[in-house]
């Protein structure tokens, strides 16, 4: 099942047990053994491999100024990195402005509403492009949708999101 209409979100696993503590211990304590496990297991999953076979570009989703100004590590940022080295593909970073545009809504009651298009200025970096757009966590998946919507209306021809784990929603598992 897809979190939404619009493209394909695909979860390597459920936000619980080990995988909760190592992301909370990457996240919050930045202890450098669970955010190295993490990045060894997210690009070297078969999965992770097959999908980059199918982008020519790879981003990662916005994550909230106001954790990482908190001491918050920024885990999805250092996925895209980590794959783009290893599988060799492009890493195009995300206009300023997606950072400012919507608030994260993880724990949130969410309404339903129609997605407008942002009002950012054009960047000629995603336009033609199939992107992989990764993110450490999806929990209601409006982040993902949101940054997909706006992929696009940037030129993107296709994204595919990919995730470390998953939790309240349902997406594709490997």
């Amino acid at each position: 099942m897809v979190v939404n209409r619009d493209y394909e979100i695909w979860s390597l696993f459920e936000y619980r047990g080990l995988i909760r503590e190592t992301i909370l211990h990457a996240k919050i304590s930045n202890r450098i053994c669970a955010v190295s496990g993490l990045t060894e297991l997210i690009v070297g999953d078969p999965l992770t491999i097959k999908l980059a076979q199918k982008v020519n570009a790879i981003t990662s989703a916005p994550s909230s100024l106001w954790g990482r100004m908190r001491g918050r590590f920024d885990l999805a940022e250092l996925f895209a990195i980590s794959i783009s080295k290893a599988l060799q593909i492009p890493r195009i970073p995300l206009p300023l402005e997606f950072y400012f545009m919507h608030k994260k809504r993880a724990g949130q009651n969410q309404k339903k509403e129609i997605l407008e298009p942002s009002k950012q200025r054009h960047s000629r970096e995603f336009e033609g492009k199939c992107i992989l757009l990764i993110d450490d966590i999806i929990t209601t998946g409006w982040t993902m949708s949101r940054t997909g919507l706006n992929l696009r209306n940037l030129g993107a021809i296709e994204t595919i999101g990919l995730t470390l784990a998953h939790a309240g929603v349902e997406v594709l598992k490997n």
